[in-house]
């Protein structure tokens, strides 16, 4: 007399024959402490019968039954540890794949926020050069011009002026929105590659 592993994972039957219930259950335990890193439980639900539970959520049903003539209707005979390890490989590549996606996020998402961070420090500086030319302008139009009274002097100075206002302000509108500037980084270091 033979014993039959019945092996059940969703619409996919399996079966391994051995000699003897002992045997079989020895081969079940074999198989699950082969791939225990993605089993999630294995419950016993009757006498001869076992659900199994994958890391992925997937569950399975072991039977182990008596048989006088080979295969039962509808189960193909394979060796149960490569069906494991096909599962279990599956489910580690889901894993894998999922971790890579996720240090992909985290790498992009530092890197936009070090792109941030220098859009904003480059706009800091446009704003502070802006300022520094318009109070220079100011201070030089003061020293000089007071005592000169030169008009083509007054032009040149209200340009720096002028120079220092465009630059605050354009400086001033990309720190509150870097958006674009973050942009031209990315495109940059995109081309570089």
């Amino acid at each position: 007399m033979r014993y039959l592993i019945l092996f059940d994972l969703g619409q996919k039957r399996y079966a391994k024959k051995l000699s003897s219930r002992k045997a079989a259950i020895d081969y079940i335990n074999f198989c699950a402490q082969k791939h225990d890193d993605v089993i999630r439980s294995i419950v016993k639900e009757e006498d001869n019968s076992f659900r199994v539970t994958f890391d992925d959520d997937t569950q399975a049903k072991f039977r182990i039954i008596k048989s006088v003539d080979g295969c039962s209707l509808g189960y193909y005979e394979v060796d149960l540890y490569k069906i494991f390890s096909k599962i279990r490989n599956r489910i580690l590549a889901k894993k894998t794949i999922e971790g890579n996606k996720n240090r992909e996020q985290e790498r992009i998402r530092l890197v936009k926020k070090s792109f941030a961070k220098k859009a904003r420090l480059n706009a800091l500086g446009l704003v502070l050069v802006g300022i520094a030319c318009v109070l220079g302008g100011f201070a030089t139009m003061t020293l000089l011009l007071a005592p000169n009274d030169s008009v083509w002097i007054y032009v040149v100075y209200m340009a720096v002026v002028v120079l220092g206002l465009a630059l605050t302000l354009r400086g001033s509108y990309q720190f509150i929105w870097p958006k674009k500037s973050i942009e031209k980084r990315e495109k940059r270091a995109l081309d570089f590659e």
